[in-house]
Parts: structure tokens; C-alpha cells; sequence
């Protein structure tokens, strides 16, 4: 059963721009309804709902198109809007999401810079879809996963002394699926990253990452990018 939430207290990057006066104040406003769903198979009921976002966990979206599959992940911060193709979710992990209906569009009318931070969320997914699809485009199947677990550490990655903990747990099937591989291939290609100590399994679950990250898709707009920029600590 959904329960009532302060949207603002949950994603305080959506309040970038007010004072501590009107945070407060909008705070009051921007309410959702906060929904736990279960890991498996997920079918969204948007009704009257502006929109979600994704507080804690991940969600894998499939579509298919022309005979041919593409799929990304949602995480924590992911706006949700209702899709106009047809698709399937899948939870890897329980996930919450803040569900957006009539009080947060007020919220939105009265505070303008929420409406642009909720803006800059489908900004940022947009490029996230590009440089996704630019990982996928390239021919070895290694340089595709090691660029994709680095898209993702930038995101949702640790530092440590050791590297770049990523705590995602993918099954190879899922990570197949998001860069257009076969499972087999994903296999053998995790093997050579791995012998080669570029990528570590951890015990629990997850990755270590180390040596400097490659060039991202997108990251400068050129095949001879420089490196990402380092991750904050």
C-alpha cells in the first residue's frame, strides 16, 4: 500500500534554487505516494499520476523494436513518465517509488525551479539513453561491458583504495541485454576482464573496477575523448 511522502525530503535536488524559507514551505506541498514494489516482473499503474521517481532500488525496462530488443536500467533519481510504446519491467532489487499526482504539480505551479529540476531529471536520462547507445555500437563485445560498468560507477559507484566498488548485482543475461550481446559472449568476455584484474568479482555481489576509466561514449562528443572525470570520494 502506498504511503503519503514529503517528495522534497526524499529528492532534495529537486529544491536546488529555493531558500531554506521556501523549502520548507514547498515541502509541505510536494507530496507523493511512496510505493514498494517487490523484485520480479512489474506492471506500472500510472492513473492521474504526472509521473514517478525512483527512490531506492533498480528497475530494468525492456522494449522491443522491429524484431530487435533494448533495454536500460532506472535507478534512484529516474523519472518515470508513462511510456508510449509498450514494454516489460522487471525489479533486480525491491525498489520505491515516489508516485507525482495533483499536490506536486501544485508544488510545481507555486515554485517554478522544481519544474526545472524535474526537467533536468528527463535531460539527464535522455543522455544516458545516448551514451548507451553509443556503447552498444561498438564492436568487441569487452570494450562494451567494461564502458557500460563504468557508465553505471559513475552513477551509482563507491570509491575505494582498491577501485571503484559497484555494488549492482546484473545477472549476465541482464547485461547482455543492455549492450547488446549474447550471454555466452558476456560470459567470455567478463572472463577476460577479470583474468586480466581490470574488473574483480566481489564476494557479495557487485564489482570492483580498477585502472582509470575508458574514454565514455558522449563524454566529449569524440572518439578521442580524454578520460571521464574522477569520481567524487
Amino acid at each position: 500500500m502506498a504511503r503519503m511522502t514529503r517528495v522534497l525530503d526524499e529528492m532534495p535536488d529537486l529544491a536546488e534554487g529555493l531558500t531554506a524559507a521556501e523549502f520548507e514551505a514547498a515541502a509541505q506541498v510536494a507530496l507523493g505516494a511512496a510505493e514498494r514494489i517487490d523484485r520480479g516482473l512489474w506492471t506500472p499503474t500510472f492513473g492521474d499520476q504526472i509521473g514517478g521517481i525512483v527512490s531506492d532500488g533498480v528497475l530494468l525496462r525492456t522494449c522491443g523494436f522491429s524484431g530487435a530488443a533494448a533495454s536500460i536500467l532506472v535507478g534512484p533519481g529516474d523519472l518515470i513518465l508513462e511510456p508510449s510504446a509498450t514494454g516489460a519491467w522487471t525489479a533486480l532489487q525491491p525498489v520505491t517509488i515516489i508516485w507525482l499526482g495533483a499536490p506536486f504539480e501544485r508544488a510545481m505551479q507555486r515554485w517554478p525551479s522544481i519544474t526545472r529540476s524535474l526537467l533536468r531529471l528527463v535531460q539527464e536520462g535522455a543522455e544516458r539513453s545516448m551514451a548507451l547507445q553509443a556503447i552498444v555500437q561498438r564492436q568487441r563485445v569487452d570494450e562494451r561491458l567494461l564502458a557500460l560498468l563504468w557508465l553505471l560507477a559513475e552513477r551509482w559507484g563507491r570509491m575505494t583504495r582498491d577501485g571503484v566498488v559497484l555494488e549492482l548485482r546484473l545477472q549476465h543475461r541482464v547485461l547482455a541485454d543492455l549492450i547488446g550481446a549474447r550471454r555466452p559472449s558476456v560470459t567470455t568476455a567478463l572472463g577476460a576482464l577479470t583474468a586480466e584484474g581490470r574488473v574483480v568479482r566481489r564476494a557479495g555481489g557487485g564489482w570492483l573496477l580498477r585502472d582509470a576509466p575508458p574514454a565514455l561514449p558522449l563524454a566529449a562528443g569524440a572518439e578521442d575523448a580524454g578520460p571521464a572525470p574522477a569520481m567524487s570520494t
